[in-house]
C-alpha cells in the first residue's frame, strides 16, 4: 500500500512515500479486532458478576424470610389431639320397639371429658339405618389424663316421647376406650345401650366408630 505525505510548498521538505506491505495492513485489523473482543469478555463477565450478586442477595433473602417463618413454631410442648370419624348407626328407634317415632332426625355428640370440648355431627334422618361420615379432632391436652370416649345418638324434633317438650331424646349411649398410640387407627362397631325411665337400659343398636389419636402442631404470630 502507497501512502503520499504532502507538505505546503513553501517547506523546503520534499514529499515522503511511505510504502506499508498488506500484511502489516492485516496484522493491524487482527490487532484491533483482539481489543475489541477483550473488551467484550470483559463487559460479559462483568454482567455475569453481577448478576451471580444478584441471585446471591435473592436467596439471603429468602432465606432470612424462613427464618422468621420458623420462629413464628414457639409450641415447646406435644399436644395431641383425638381424630374421631361417626360413620353409621343400625339399629336405632327400630320400628317394632318404637312404632310411634315420627320424626327420625338424629346427630352424634362425642366427648372425652363433661363440660369440656364436644364434636357434633351433622343432623341427618334416617329410619334405623342411618349414616353421617363426619368427621372432627378433639384436642387433648394429655392423652393419659383421659380414658374413654363418650359418645350419644340424640333424636331431635320429637314429639311423642312423654317428658320431651324440648324434642331432644337421647336413644343410644357408648363408652368406648380411646386409643394410646398415636398414628394407629381404631375402628369398630360398638354396641348402644339405651337408657328409659320405666325400664332398666338395655343394647339397642350399634355405630361404627374410628378414633385415631395424632400429634397437633400449633402456629402462633
Amino acid at each position: 500500500m502507497l501512502t503520499f505525505r504532502n507538505y505546503p510548498s513553501s517547506s523546503s521538505r520534499t514529499t515522503t512515500l511511505i510504502i506499508t506491505t498488506y500484511n502489516e495492513q492485516k496484522n493491524r485489523r487482527f490487532l484491533f479486532s483482539d481489543e475489541e473482543e477483550e473488551q467484550e469478555e470483559q463487559e460479559q463477565e462483568q454482567e455475569e458478576q453481577e448478576q451471580e450478586q444478584q441471585e446471591e442477595e435473592k436467596e439471603e433473602e429468602e432465606g432470612a424470610i424462613a427464618m422468621r417463618k420458623m420462629k413464628k413454631v414457639i409450641t415447646d410442648k406435644t399436644q395431641y389431639g383425638l381424630r374421631v370419624m361417626v360413620m353409621k348407626a343400625n339399629g336405632i328407634d327400630n320400628t317394632l320397639l318404637h312404632p310411634f317415632v315420627q320424626n327420625r332426625l338424629y346427630r352424634v355428640l362425642c366427648w372425652v371429658e363433661p363440660g369440656e370440648e364436644v364434636f357434633c355431627t351433622s343432623l341427618t334422618q334416617g329410619l334405623i339405618f342411618i349414616e353421617w361420615m363426619d368427621e372432627g379432632i378433639i384436642p387433648l391436652e394429655n392423652p393419659y389424663d383421659h380414658v374413654f370416649l363418650y359418645v350419644e345418638v340424640i333424636r331431635l324434633m320429637s314429639k311423642v316421647d312423654p317428658g320431651t317438650s324440648h324434642g331432644r331424646v337421647v336413644v343410644g349411649r357408648a363408652k368406648i376406650p380411646i386409643p394410646r398410640v398415636p398414628g394407629i387407627e381404631k375402628k369398630g362397631v360398638f354396641n348402644l345401650v339405651r337408657n328409659s325411665e320405666r325400664e332398666e337400659p338395655k343394647p339397642e343398636g350399634c355405630i361404627m366408630i374410628s378414633m385415631t389419636l395424632e400429634t397437633i402442631i400449633i402456629l402462633q404470630e
